[in-house]
């Protein structure tokens, strides 16, 4: 193979081509001509590669003719005709052999075209390697292959593929088909019709995806958006990272919309709050500030630093409301929980529903442990431990500790546990049995079975019943009052006016204690009385009265008298110190009470 030599600069051999050899420095001659040691002293293989000494072009003798201009390198196509293309840039190379249109050359200066057909670097520096139909046309552009690709630019690059376009300075597309970095300094690695519009936004690859704000990342997948300002779609499907810093880890059509916000993948989770997380799992939603669904389905933290672990269904819309999981759970007010189980709802502040079937917490600070259709409603401190059907709804602080079908209604009542069992007044207890009733203020019902404690600090236990609750049961009262000197006070059940009343169509029988000691610990008495008192139709009698043993009194002006007072319907035990003194008196009455109906 040889080169042929064509310049044509003024002088004596301006007319004149040397073919030199790929082996060396011979030649010979085309034409006649004397100037044969000029031409083989100034011009060497080197000056006709590099274009010293003249407008040079070299074609091989397989390749067609060639011809000259401005310093540059070209192979020609067709000389003398369109298809020979436009004038080639200053210090341009253009090997490229075969175009469509004249204007597909090196037409920048110092631009190239490493070959392949119908190749465009239209301005300075562009550089397009090979291919077919690239086209590089701003300053420093590179194409290094493919077909239709375009580097538009100053800097931008497309390493090949097909159809791919870098607009903006320093945009870069690797490869791929149909993909587009048109933001500054934006990259598309390849993949399939992937759109990098954002600045410095960035396309790793896959299919239509679109990283269009600045520093967008989409790493891959297909059809995921990454349209926030340093927002992130790492892979998936039709994923959407909306806000600023938010990101779709993966999964399918998932949506980070606000600033900070995180899905970590799963299927149609929405994390639309700012800095709210849904870890994954399928149609889940974090629309508050800091809210968090872990995973699970369908699930909704909408409250401000809420949480939802998993589950099904489950939503904290309250403040720093949470639900561990379960299903159809509803934590709705500041600081509520659910911890788990099946249609659990925690509604009142700072409330709590650890799991169970259907409970309620809906009272301040209300608390279910667990079980089923049980409900904690009273205004602050309620508590349920479990069973099921209970209730604890005093206003504060009521108590069912478990059982079934319990009742707390009074403030601070408790029922341990049991069925059917009501604690209806102020700190009355029933500590558990069944279809037991504690109504009076302090009453408590120790267990067994159709006991009724009625009346305040009453306790009352029974095993079963006649006819109604309470009347066949063992009782307890205690009587307290202070005297002053030879003042008479009667003894009350609260120790200022609450009498120790006897229920209509009732008996009380049974052994009364009576104890006083002075304050100053001087003195010191003690009474024992059998009473049988009776209510009958809102007459009250006092059947019997009688000393049991002997009375102690270190005064003996001290003394007690028991009588009926039948316009209070009450047991009425008035006790009597001496001058001088200041004597405190309790009294214990533990008997039986027998009830019956009304004729």
């Amino acid at each position: 193979m040889s080169f042929t030599l064509t310049f044509g600069q003024e002088g004596p051999c301006a007319t004149a081509q040397v073919v030199w050899s790929v082996d060396g420095n011979t030649y010979n001659f085309r034409s006649d001509n004397n100037f044969v040691s000029w031409i083989s002293t100034i011009f060497t293989v080197a000056d006709a590669v590099s274009g010293n000494g003249g407008d040079l072009l070299v074609s091989s003798d397989q390749l067609p003719p060639v011809q000259g201009g401005n310093g540059n390198l070209w192979a020609e196509y067709n000389a003398g005709t369109v298809l020979a293309g436009n004038a080639r840039g200053i210090g341009a190379v253009d090997w490229q052999q075969g175009r469509g249109l004249a204007t597909q050359v090196a037409s920048g200066t110092y631009a190239t075209v490493g070959g392949g057909f119908g190749n465009t670097a239209s301005n300075g520096y562009a550089t397009v390697g090979g291919g077919i139909q690239n086209t590089a046309s701003d300053v420093y552009a590179t194409i290094g292959g493919g077909g239709g690709n375009t580097a538009s630019n100053s800097y931008a690059t497309v390493g090949g593929g097909d159809s791919n376009t870098a607009s903006n300075g320093y945009a870069t597309v690797g490869g791929g088909r149909t993909n587009s970095a048109s933001g500054y300094v934006s990259t598309v690695a390849g993949g399939l019709s992937n759109t990098a519009s954002g600045n410095y936004a960035t396309v790793g690859g896959g299919s239509a995806n679109t990283a269009s704000n600045e520093e967008a990342t989409v790493g891959g997948g297909q059809g995921n958006t990454a349209s926030g300002i340093y927002s992130t779609v790492a892979g998936g499907y039709t994923n959407t990272a909306s806000g600023i810093y938010a990101t779709v880890a993966g999964g399918l059509t998932n949506i980070a919309s606000s600033d900070y916000a995180t899905v970590g993948g799963g299927k149609s989770n929405t994390a639309s709050g700012s800095s709210s997380t849904v870890g994954g799992g399928d149609g889940n939603n974090a629309s508050t500030t800091f809210a968090s669904v872990a995973g699970g389905y369908a699930n909704t933290a909408s409250g401000v630093y809420t949480f939802v672990g998993g589950g099904t269904s489950n939503t904290a819309s309250g403040n720093y409301a949470t639900v561990g999981g379960g299903s159809a759970n509803t934590a709705s007010n500041d600081y509520a929980t659910v911890g788990g189980g099946k249609n659990n709802i925690a509604s009142g502040e700072s409330t709590t529903v650890a799991g169970g079937y259907t409970n309620t917490a809906s009272g301040y600070y209300a608390t279910v442990g667990g079980g089923t259709y049980n409900s904690a409603s009273g205004f602050s401190n309620a508590t349920v431990g479990g069973g099921g059907s209970n209730s604890a709804s005093g206003a504060y602080g009521a108590t069912v500790g478990g059982g079934k079908t319990n009742t707390a209604s009074g403030s601070y009542a408790t029922v341990g546990g049991g069925n059917t069992n009501t604690a209806s007044d102020v700190r009355s207890t029933v500590a558990g049995g069944q279809n037991n009733t504690a109504s009076g203020s302090y009453a408590t019902v120790g267990g067994g079975f159709e006991a009724l404690a009625d009346r305040y600090g009453m306790f009352a236990h029974a095993s079963g019943f006649f006819s109604i609750q309470g009347d066949a049961q063992a009782v307890e009262f205690i009587a307290r009052a202070v005297t002053t000197g030879t003042a008479t006070q009667i003894l009350n059940l609260d120790g200022s006016g609450t009498r120790f009343t006897i229920r209509n169509y009732s008996v009380l029988s049974g052994l009364c204690t009576i104890s006083g000691f002075s304050v100053d610990g001087a003195k010191v008495a003690i009474y024992q009385r059998s009473i049988c008192i009776t209510n009958v139709g809102g007459t009250t009698v006092l059947r019997s009265n009688s000393v049991v043993g002997t009375d102690f009194e270190t005064d003996a002006t001290w003394n007690v008298t028991i009588t009926a007072d039948n316009v209070n319907d009450s047991l009425q035990i008035l006790c009597l110190g001496s001058t001088g003194d200041t004597v405190r008196w309790v009294a214990v009455f533990r008997g039986l009470e027998i009830a019956t109906e009304a004729p």
